[in-house]
Order: structure tokens, then sequence, then C-alpha cells
């Protein structure tokens, strides 16, 4: 669409990605003309977390949407990511579906659980 190739990063912790990712646009030309860089470097100042630590927030986070008991509720084992607060805590979220109403609108929300 832009006429570019586009390469990508994200960061992972203990196997999970995060919010920090650099997008490089380049041109077919092989010039570098855009980049977008979100939370570089934010996850040198937070607590450090353990896979054990990820693993059981991901265990109570798809339990909590369960017990939601929303109606035709979806969201996939895999849509997690971490985030983190002003504080520097942090959270493991996850965006989930599910239908409302007599006329089955869909809906979308995220739900975040505190890793440490």
């Amino acid at each position: 669409m832009l006429d570019c190739v586009t390469v990508s990063y994200d960061r992972y912790i203990e196997g999970y990605s995060t919010d920090e990712s650099i997008l490089l646009f380049i041109s077919y030309a092989g010039i570098p003309f855009g980049l977008s860089a979100n939370n570089i470097g934010k996850y040198n100042y937070t607590a450090t977390v353990t896979k054990e630590e990820l693993d059981t927030a991901k265990e109570l986070l798809f339990e909590k949407v369960a017990s939601l008991k929303l109606q035709e509720i979806s969201h996939s084992k895999d849509s997690v990511a971490l985030t983190t607060d002003t504080s520097g805590k942090v959270y493991l979220e996850t965006w989930f579906t599910f239908t409302v109403g007599e006329e089955g609108e869909k809906m979308m929300e995220s739900l975040y659980v505190n890793v440490n």
C-alpha cells in the first residue's frame, strides 16, 4: 500500500509478547524513510518477571474471562500480551469478544491481571 517493505521487531519476555515494538519502513530502492518505535526500553525499568509468574497469571486471566459467563464468548489462548501501568507494574492482558442483546451485537473487551 505504501510501496515499500516493512521490517518489524516485537519484544518477547519469557515467550510472551509485549507492547514494545519497532517498525521500519524501507523503500524498494533500499532507503529507510520511516520509523515507529513504541515503548522502547520500557521493560528495562520494570520488575523482572519469571516464566512461572507469567504462566500463573495467564491461567488466572483465562479463569477470570470464563467466570464472566458471557454469551458466545470467544478469545484465543494465544492472545495475551504484557503491558505496564505508569508505576512499572507488569500486567498480562487479553482481548475477547462476546454477544449482547437480542440482536446479537458483538462487543470486544480486554481484561488485565497483575503479574507480580
